[in-house]
């Protein structure tokens, strides 16, 4: 099998800003992620960057133990500190009580496994999640008319979005709340197999609360959204933004595909 995809979705808050999100797709490499930078935070996007663009270059392996995915987060957080941002001590924002020099973002990651479970022929994934970026595993059209229903993670639904989500912080002090201690470990890790025709759906968090709304007992919805092209997706982006049936913030949506390889 094979993966395929693309960002679908990358649009700022306000025309003329820059996007806080960060996202990275290679399907190549069958791994995507998105990160949401917080407005309250240092060159929140570049951090944002750094942790999708590591994540696609050189994930923890799947399978990797709590220490593991903790640690591959320290590892992220010493490669951003060789070369930390410049706060300007005039800046408001940052003096005071609560004033940080730090940048802070939430954080999604997906991958498959290169090669196919050799019992079944089905893909291998994991992914990995801090805070309110979600993901949507959509099921194959055979499942979908079998009862099968979609799958979300790391929130079971939109009533568990808030306004302070579980971030990854850019220093090692902060990064102790991610050390896997128990029931309190913010990171959350999922795993699975998947078949030819999953579809899975990255996004930010205002779009990933809006996915998680949809009437997913209607099979037209999930048969039809993935299949939406890039200029339909953003158009729709841009309507619900002006109808208020999505959160004014930045958008960010990944589409993924699990699809036969031809060549076999």
């Amino acid at each position: 099998m094979r993966v395929t995809g693309r960002v679908q979705v990358w649009l700022p808050k306000n025309s003329g800003y820059a996007s806080e999100d960060a996202t990275m797709v290679s399907t190549a490499r069958r791994r995507a992620a998105v990160a949401d930078g917080a407005s309250e935070g240092v060159d929140v996007r570049r951090w944002a960057n750094l942790l999708v663009t590591r994540y696609v270059n050189a994930p923890p392996p799947i399978g990797a133990s709590a220490e593991g995915i903790y640690e591959w987060f320290r590892e992220t957080i010493r490669i951003w500190n060789l070369s930390p941002p410049t706060v300007d001590p005039d800046d408001w924002r940052f003096q005071g009580v609560g004033a940080t020099e730090a940048a802070f973002a939430t954080f999604l990651g997906l991958q498959f496994r290169s090669e196919e479970n050799e019992h079944d022929g089905r893909l291998e994934w994991e992914a990995i999640a801090v805070g309110d970026s979600c993901l949507v595993r959509v099921p194959s059209p055979k499942a979908i008319l079998a009862g099968a229903q979609p799958e979300f993670f790391p929130y079971s639904a939109s009533a568990a979005f808030t306004s302070t989500p579980d971030l990854v912080p850019s220093d090692l002090g902060r990064a102790r709340r991610l050390a896997p201690t128990g029931e309190g470990w913010p990171v959350r890790v999922r795993r699975g197999f998947a078949e030819a025709g999953e579809v899975f759906l990255l996004g930010s968090d205002a779009i990933s609360k809006w996915l998680y709304t949809l009437p997913w007992t209607d099979p037209e919805v999930w048969r039809r959204l993935p299949d939406l092209r890039k200029p339909n997706l953003e158009g729709l982006a841009h309507q619900l933004k002006d109808a208020g049936e999505i959160d004014h913030d930045d958008l960010t949506l990944v589409v993924l595909r699990v699809r036969e390889d031809p060549r076999r």
